[in-house]
């Protein structure tokens, strides 16, 4: 794996060159769906670190039907596709380059469009049991600090790949933790159930959509619905009763105390909660400002690679069946 790692760092390399020297005002993430969302923590880190970007996160479609008038010579537009060939997302693609932006395509599939035709691109892997280090989640975040890194002299990039590279053992230990009793109890929750809802907040709410909507509603055809912690409490809690079904994704970090107000609210009055807490894994090797961003990525691998073939097994329903996506035109 370390060949892996070492070819995403030489691509992060010939990111930071062709960015050398150039000066840029805004940063834009985009693609459709789950692409859309792996790139959501990074949004946040940008917004939450850039001195001088103005950071904006939005799906390929929108981007194009909004044309912000700032988006131009001096964005940055980072297009996400997993396949390479989405077609918003060539589109957007495209359409950035036409209005002058340094576009980074981001995919796991070299000569495609979003590869051959971005400025510089970077090629991950996202076969299950790869590194997470090589996955989309990680290499975001990579690319990300790397531009805050040359554009603002933010340094945290000369930290987080030592510590992404203890990501494999760290998921590892995660799987140990939710798996046995805990993954019974998922099962046994909400395999036959009809409406789920997945909370969370700050960098981890990527995952509660991911779960609910690219999971349970796309590929097991569940009822689902991601909610942010911080809105919870805006028309949300009123759903909460013993018969209603909730997944809790408790994050680390400043959006905590929002995860444990809305987890401790659906305790009192709901008999079928689910709480994954990143406070179990082991993030002792973590620094404190990288852990909200670590323990993402773990939570991925538990919904991922633990808790969905295990529910679609449990469900008859494989993890690769689809009524329309990629089976007819729309």
């Amino acid at each position: 794996m370390q060949k892996e790692i070492m070819e995403i760092n030489r691509q992060l390399e010939e990111i930071r060159a062709a960015l050398a020297g150039k000066e840029f005002d805004s940063l834009f993430f985009t693609g459709c769906g789950g692409g859309l969302q792996y790139t959501e923590p990074s949004r946040y880190a940008a917004a939450a670190q850039s001195k001088r970007l103005r950071v904006y996160g939005m799906p390929a479609a929108e981007l194009m039907a909004m044309d912000p008038a700032c988006l131009g010579e001096r964005s940055i537009v980072i297009v996400s596709s997993l396949n390479g060939v989405m077609p918003e997302a060539v589109q957007a693609l495209r359409w950035a380059n036409e209005k002058g932006a340094f576009t980074i395509g981001t995919t796991a599939f070299p000569g495609t469009p979003v590869d051959r035709e971005s400025k510089t691109s970077l090629i991950y892997q996202e076969a299950r049991g790869a590194h997470p280090y090589t996955q989309m989640y990680g290499i975001t975040l990579l690319i990300t600090f790397t531009i805050l890194d040359v554009l603002e002299g933010n340094r945290t990039i000369s930290r987080l790949p030592g510590q992404m590279e203890r990501l494999d053992a760290l998921c590892a230990k995660a799987g140990e933790v939710y798996g046995g009793e805990k993954l019974d109890e998922f099962i046994a929750r909400f395999a036959s159930k009809n409406m789920i809802y997945v909370v969370g907040s700050g960098p981890n709410y990527a995952n509660a959509y991911y779960l609910a909507t690219c999971y349970l509603l796309e590929i097991q055809w569940m009822d689902a619905s991601p909610i942010n912690s911080a809105e919870f409490f805006h028309g949300c809690l009123e759903i909460a009763d013993r018969y209603s079904n909730f997944v809790m994704l408790v994050g680390v970090g400043a959006s905590r105390k929002m995860d444990e107000r809305a987890r401790d609210f659906i305790d009192r009055f709901c008999d079928g909660m689910f709480v994954v807490d990143a406070a179990d894994y082991d993030l002792s090797a973590i620094d404190d400002d990288l852990k909200p961003y670590i323990a993402q990525i773990i939570t991925h691998y538990l919904i991922a690679s633990v808790f969905m073939p295990r529910l679609a097994e449990a469900r008859h329903h494989s993890l690769d069946r689809r009524r329309y996506y990629g089976k007819m035109e729309y």
